[in-house]
């Protein structure tokens, strides 16, 4: 199970907003206040906010499906190092950035760090979602009755902090991906 083609879109979009604003930043020109490939570095600026701000509407909306209980917990905080080396490309130098040839291998390049990243299902590890509060955890946890839990194991994405013990509600994204809500609703008690 795969996350949907559009959603990913978005998120990795939303992941390399800061590369988008490191990029424009480069190619503004502080003397005349005016950027030197002005449509380019608007257009690529306006896709960056647009998608935090879609990506964090959308993880507000997000419900949590069915509770669990979570017996072990595992942070994966680390994990957010992997997104730098994309963000060395933006200190070469920009002056050259937006001339087509240099344009176009940045956006296969681009593409190909969309593609690894759909296919691997790494695309929670983002550092805007890191930003606006979420973490990754390697997690252990049981579901079902309470007399006969099912034990499992998966990462959760989870606003905050939790811990062991904890009753939370998730929500499946991918094979061993789960969105987790930190606050159960009324009548979630997996005991």
């Amino acid at each position: 199970m795969k996350p949907r083609f559009l959603p990913s879109l978005l998120i990795f979009f939303s992941a390399y907003a800061p590369l988008a604003l490191i990029v424009a930043a480069k190619d503004f020109d502080f003397k005349t206040y005016a950027f030197a490939h002005r449509t380019p570095a608007l257009v690529v600026l306006e896709i960056a906010c647009i998608s935090v701000l879609m990506l964090c509407v959308v993880m507000r909306a997000l419900p949590g499906q069915h509770p669990v209980t979570v017996t072990s917990v595992k942070s994966r905080a680390g994990d957010l190092i992997n997104y730098s080396i994309p963000y060395l490309v933006a200190f070469v130098t920009v002056d050259k950035f937006f001339e087509l040839s240099n344009f176009v291998s940045f956006m296969l390049f681009m593409a190909l760090m969309f593609m690894l990243a759909w296919k691997t299902q790494s695309l929670f590890i983002n550092p805007i979602l890191a930003v606006i509060g979420y973490g990754l955890y390697d997690v252990e946890f049981e579901e079902g009755p309470a007399d006969r839990p099912i034990k499992r194991e998966g990462v959760f994405l989870v606003k905050g902090e939790f811990s062991q013990s904890t009753t939370v509600r998730i929500m499946k994204l991918s094979q061993f991906l789960y969105l987790a809500t930190t606050e159960p609703t009324e009548g979630d008690h997996h005991e």
